[in-house]
């Protein structure tokens, strides 16, 4: 948590001191150079992640394909003015201040991958509630040394991304049904015990065209 917010803090000082003369003036080169080498850098970013996400899913492809979306329509709309580039800075600064808001939750373990492909481990003990949240990107969670304590409940967030979850092979999941659209949720490998009891972890799917795979080892 910490962490998130002392990023997000250094992004807002840098931002900021950029802008504190001549807003305009510097929103409008700063929008210019985007538009002349952003669709390379986003082609690039998505090719990467394509190497750090190999897998036999074609799920994989919806982060990077999103990404080339926008730097073709970058590369094919570089009049957009600068009252644009105002806007998009607002709505920066709004989505800053909600994973602000995310992030000063104390409750609940939190992982999360904008625009990127990652690998993270649970804790030994998973209990209470815990969030993955993948952007763009991909997140792979390892839960094959855990152990649940209660009944913990996992929120998976794909936005244009997918939550990948390593689970051992006797867990009971109980995953609830997506909440959005253009989401799926996909279980992968058998359970070698009958579904019996109450569930080792629930698990939640929210966003906009993403998915989660739970993957038994």
């Amino acid at each position: 948590m910490k962490r998130t917010r002392l990023w997000l803090g250094i992004l807002g000082l840098v931002s900021t001191s950029y802008l504190i003369f001549e807003p305009v003036e510097r929103l409008t080169l700063a929008w210019a150079r985007l538009t002349e080498f952003g669709p390379y850098a986003l082609i690039a970013l998505a090719i990467l992640n394509l190497g750090r996400a190999v897998t036999r899913s074609a799920l994989v492809l919806v982060g990077p394909a999103i990404l080339v979306t926008i730097a073709v329509a970058l590369a094919y709309r570089p009049e957009v003015g600068s009252a644009d580039a105002v806007d998009l800075a607002v709505a920066l600064a709004f989505f800053g201040a909600v994973a602000l808001v995310m992030s000063a939750v104390t409750d609940e373990q939190l992982w999360t991958r904008v625009m990127w492909t990652g690998r993270v481990a649970a804790l030994a003990a998973l209990r209470g509630r815990l969030r993955a949240v993948a952007v763009l990107g991909e997140i792979r969670v390892d839960m094959l040394q855990s152990q649940p304590h209660g009944k913990p409940v996992l929120t998976a967030v794909a936005v244009g991304g997918r939550v990948v979850v390593d689970v051992p092979r006797e867990w009971r999941i109980l995953a609830r049904p997506p909440a959005g659209p253009l989401l799926l949720v996909r279980e992968m490998g058998r359970r070698d015990l009958p579904d019996m009891g109450d569930a080792d972890l629930e698990v939640r799917l929210v966003g906009l065209g993403g998915a989660l795979e739970l993957r038994r080892s």
